[in-house]
């Protein structure tokens, strides 16, 4: 009997699917939740028109429904975005207050697919309301950020050096002048060209992460940080997208990352070479992932290192210092490849070393700088005070030139006076 009364219920639901469809129960209390999804035509009660349209690059096929509900009468409508249709669809609804439930890809089992898209939004008489969603990966507080990445081979050029993990062949320039030091990571979030891709940023090594940007037309986004009021202050950075080496393919592919050391201002490298050798000296790490300042300042390195006897590399002779000249190694012949230093990360070398000589007596040094503000401010205030202090005296020596009250003679005019007659043989 219970399974008659199953079978009757069930079949009145699917033979009624243009009435309102609530929840039902059978006789022993289990209710049965049954949720209707729809789709309309433009009529008088439903005048206005939702577009739907998903940023997806070529390489994705799967198909994607979309459900939007009506909050105040709780209808639900559900579009369809498949590879065929161009990832579009629309329908029509009623005007009202409304929200995007779901969206989803029906072959889509693991998860691997998320949506970005905006979760309310209003609807008045007439209206034509267009929605984009985007492909992205599911939100995580600490993205993962790969390690091995390649610097860019590119002809162009960018004022710091640039990383790329990934398959796109579009490249990224980092340009202007820096406010600060920054671990700059750049991660595609949707594949495409200039005007149809969107990315997001992080500049303390991914552990915050911008909002999506969408990048412009132009192929050039301006970096911004926030303070802890949640204001945006500008890096002094640009980050230019480039698709020149990618004629045939899509040039930013969603997952892709871009890494830039940003040094700080402040501080820098100083290479010194005191002689006549066209030869000169280079000290690079290991690792290209890590910027040299860090490794001297952290290591306390000061690179001295003084020819002993001229030639050719594999000729000369050198003696490196690693302290500035305090203390020496052993005396030994000038490599003819670069000389590593495993335990410190880095190496040396001398590039037209095998072209020109290295001389004897000249002297190379390599060591970290940051600039100190406050003896420059002690020099300022210094400086104020000199100039303020010959400016008081200047005034108090032009002052004690001017004749006091008792060296004027001040005549009151007298209509009698006359200056004794002018004697002419005089």
């Amino acid at each position: 009997m219970k399974k008659a009364l199953l079978f009757i219920c069930t079949m009145l639901t699917i033979t009624t699917t243009a009435l309102p469809v609530c929840a039902m129960e059978d006789s022993c209390g289990d209710e049965i939740a049954v949720t209707e999804s729809m789709t309309t035509k433009q009529t008088e009660e439903t005048p206005c028109q939702v577009n739907l349209s998903l940023s997806a690059d070529e390489a994705f096929t799967l198909s994607v429904y979309a459900e939007i509900q009506n909050k105040d009468s709780g209808n639900i409508y559900r579009l369809n975005l498949y590879h065929d249709n161009k990832y579009m669809d629309k329908c029509f609804v009623g005007e009202g207050n409304y929200k995007v439930l779901e969206i989803a890809s029906y072959e889509d089992s693991t998860g691997t697919y998320s949506f970005t898209y905006p979760e309310d939004f209003t609807v008045k008489s007439g209206d034509t309301v267009d929605l984009v969603t985007m492909i992205s990966e599911k939100d995580s507080k600490t993205p993962d950020i790969k390690r091995e990445l390649i610097e860019q081979n590119t002809s162009y050029e960018s004022d710091f050096p640039v990383f790329h993990e990934g398959k796109g062949l579009g490249q990224i320039s980092i340009e202007g002048t820096q406010n600060g030091r920054y671990e700059l990571a750049i991660k595609i979030t949707s594949s495409g060209v200039p005007g149809g891709f969107s990315v997001k940023y992080s500049l303390d090594d991914g552990t915050t992460w911008s909002d999506e940007k969408l990048v412009p037309l132009h192929g050039s986004l301006e970096l911004f940080s926030q303070t802890e009021n949640g204001k945006s202050v500008s890096t002094g950075l640009t980050a230019r997208f480039i698709t020149d080496n990618a004629k045939d393919a899509t040039p930013f592919v969603m997952g892709d990352y871009y890494y830039a050391h940003i040094s700080d201002p402040k501080t820098s490298v100083v290479s010194d070479h005191i002689g006549d050798s066209s030869v000169e000296m280079e000290i690079t790490p290991l690792d290209s992932s890590k910027l040299l300042y860090d490794i001297l300042s952290e290591k306390d390195l000061s690179f001295y290192v003084r020819v002993l006897k001229s030639g050719m590399a594999g000729e000369s002779v050198i003696e490196i210092s690693l302290d500035g000249g305090k203390t020496f190694m052993e005396e030994r012949i000038t490599p003819k490849t670069a000389l590593k230093f495993e335990e410190l990360g880095l190496k040396m070398a001398f590039p037209l070393s095998d072209t020109y000589q290295l001389k004897e007596g000249d002297i190379y040094k390599v060591y970290p700088y940051r600039m100190n503000y406050v003896k420059a401010y002690i020099l300022a205030v210094v400086i104020f005070m000199l100039t303020f202090a010959i400016i008081i005296a200047s005034y108090l020596y032009l002052r004690s030139k001017i004749p006091g009250e008792d060296t004027w003679h001040i005549r009151v005019y007298d209509p009698d006076f006359h200056l004794p007659p002018f004697d002419k043989e005089a």
